[in-house]
């Protein structure tokens, strides 16, 4: 059903190309969008948690603002208030204001000292220059959402940034279409042709065919269009979910894994939807703890799962689970230990 909505502009992805989402800078971030505007977000991301009442955030937010307008883009600002957010300030371990955070492919980076990039207190403005300059060290160059992503791609991606949901969706649902119509009318002819080869007949759609970079665009489109719904205001975590869905088809399992930075993008995605599963409150936790951005938190209470399962299937899930997180890691030091970690538990 969702392969044939994507084939049109209507139905699921309709709805965002018609409502808007605040393009003020910085945005303020609550338990709805949290997750899908701070933790998947592809560029670097300042969390300043402040209070209406607190006198040294009002002190500290505009030399933050000046600091992060000097990266020109690289670093987004956003806010939290903890009095209207208490659940999510609770789960960020905010205990003093201001608390500033610094997130960046889903987690709080390290400094080169092996301390969590976060700010507590009214700190002096270059003690804020050296936080905001080690988060701009960690964006990705401009254009390079990764390297090999085409120009459509990353312009896709730049309106999403900005804010701009209806035009990111019909940028993304463009280029997904433009593909998947290119791909019917070749194999349509190549069926009609007795001359054509033969192995050019009956091949599989595409976008399954990890062979060819199109079918990585055409996937990286769904995980945008994922985004979108989610990023819509309001939030549409139904519809994202069932573009999760088309990503997590069997028959594109071979392009999901063929790029790295994808995959961690699809198990953030997937992190983030599948919330309470209903596979018990030990992988539940977990998950909740991974929305924190505490990534390692999040693997340490999956792999006790997997130690403490009663039974196979217990086992299996908490080993899924943990699989899903160090994808989410993306490639990297880290998620190779991780992987060693998870092994020894195993065997």
């Amino acid at each position: 059903m969702l392969l044939a909505t994507l084939r049109r502009p209507a139905a699921v992805l309709r709805t965002l190309s018609t409502r808007a989402l605040s393009t003020a800078a910085p945005f303020a971030a609550n338990a709805e969008n949290f997750i899908a505007q701070v933790l998947q977000n592809p560029k670097p991301v300042v969390l300043d948690c402040q209070a209406d009442w607190c006198g040294p955030c009002k002190t500290l937010a505009p030399i933050l603002e000046a600091e992060i307008a000097k990266t020109q883009g690289k670093v987004l600002l956003a806010t939290l208030d903890v009095d209207a957010e208490q659940e999510l300030s609770g789960r960020l371990g905010v205990q003093q204001l201001p608390t500033v955070m610094g997130f960046c492919g889903g987690t709080v980076p390290k400094d080169g000292a092996g301390n969590p990039l976060v700010l507590i207190g009214a700190v002096p403005q270059p003690q804020v220059a050296q936080f905001v300059s080690l988060l701009a060290s960690l964006a990705p160059a401009e254009g390079e959402l990764p390297e090999d992503a085409t120009q459509a791609r990353v312009q896709a991606f730049q309106l999403l940034d900005s804010g701009n949901v209806p035009g990111a969706a019909e940028a993304f649902q463009g280029e997904y279409t433009r593909l998947r119509t290119m791909d019917e009318n070749d194999r349509a002819k190549a069926a009609a042709d007795p001359a054509a080869p033969r192995k050019s007949r009956g091949v599989e759609p595409l976008e399954y065919d990890s062979d060819r970079p199109e079918s990585i665009e055409m996937a990286w489109c769904l995980y945008g269009l994922a985004r979108c719904a989610l990023e819509n205001s309001p939030s549409e975590p139904e519809a994202a979910d069932q573009i999760l869905g088309a990503l997590r088809d069997k028959r594109r399992k071979n392009v999901i894994d063929k790029e790295p930075n994808l995959k961690a993008a699809v198990s953030r995605l997937a992190l983030a939807l599948d919330g309470d599963a209903g596979d018990g409150d030990a992988l539940s936790v977990a998950r909740r703890i991974f929305a924190s951005g505490d990534v390692e938190g999040a693997l340490d209470h999956a792999l006790d799962a997997v130690k403490a399962a009663a039974g196979d299937d217990e086992r299996e899930a908490a080993r899924e689970l943990c699989v899903t997180i160090i994808d989410a890691m993306g490639p990297g030091k880290e998620s190779l230990r991780a992987r060693k970690k998870l092994a020894s538990v195993l065997f």
